[in-house]
């Protein structure tokens, strides 16, 4: 770990302990070993330690990231917000024309019945749907592959002209398409920001994806979402400007 990380690793690490000593908050699991009259566990200390560097490196600044960086992937539990978010970074980012897509639910009287993908021109592809006459099945879904091939054919996203690619997501259904792998990663590889959301369960592209050197992965959780959206852009605009 780089010197200055350990430093600034170790003046967040004293500022927990002093606002735990003084019988704050600290980490949620203690509330100060003097305020209490005993002394924490040494299993309790090591998963002090354990959540402050995990609160730490969620919270890093880009600069102390891995340098090249110019791919930027949000992960997250199912219903956290990666939509929501997608879409408010669409309205955001669109002085920068951003090029993609992302996914909708398909409703039938308040009932889900499958997903479609919308670009972000407004074209629009069946991705699944519990009608679909498919043998690709994601739970109740049948899989749609050939109607969202001939989806990113037509957007044809690595032949565009946008500077920023926005994609969501990179989920179990979309990467049952091999086009659509060779597409994420030919983007990647490409000189423009992809900003895309990424299953956070999964093998395969899921998994590997998160793994490159070029990315810079974003954790959404309840108590960070607010904050996602301003991460998010101060990123775009150093990668922009560095």
């Amino acid at each position: 770990m780089p010197p200055s990380v350990c430093k600034s690793l170790q003046q967040s690490l004293a500022a927990r302990q002093m606002w735990t000593r003084r019988g704050g908050p600290g980490t949620g699991f203690s509330t100060g070993p003097e305020r209490w009259g005993t002394q924490q566990s040494c299993g309790v200390r090591v998963l002090n330690r354990r959540l402050l560097f995990r609160e730490w490196f969620l919270n890093l600044p880009l600069e102390s990231m891995e340098k090249g960086a110019r791919n930027l992937l949000i992960t997250g539990e199912p219903g956290i917000g990666k939509s929501t978010l997608a879409m408010k970074l669409v309205e955001e980012l669109k002085a920068l024309h951003p090029v993609g897509f992302y996914t909708d639910e398909i409703r039938v009287d308040g009932t889900r019945k499958g997903f479609q993908v919308i670009s972000l021109d407004g074209r629009r592809s069946h991705l699944a749907h519990v009608d679909c006459r498919s043998p690709l099945i994601i739970g109740k879904y049948r899989v749609n592959v050939w109607a969202f091939e001939k989806f990113l054919d037509e957007i044809d996203l690595t032949g565009s002209d946008g500077r920023i690619v926005i994609i969501d997501e990179i989920g179990k259904m979309e990467c049952m398409s091999r086009y659509f792998r060779m597409v994420v990663e030919e983007l990647l590889e490409q000189e423009r920001i992809v900003i895309a959301t990424v299953a956070q369960n999964g093998t395969g592209m899921i998994e590997t994806v998160k793994q490159r050197e070029d990315v810079i992965l974003f954790e959404m959780m309840r108590r960070n979402r607010e904050e996602m959206l301003g991460k998010v852009l101060r990123s775009v605009q150093k990668i922009r400007f560095s």
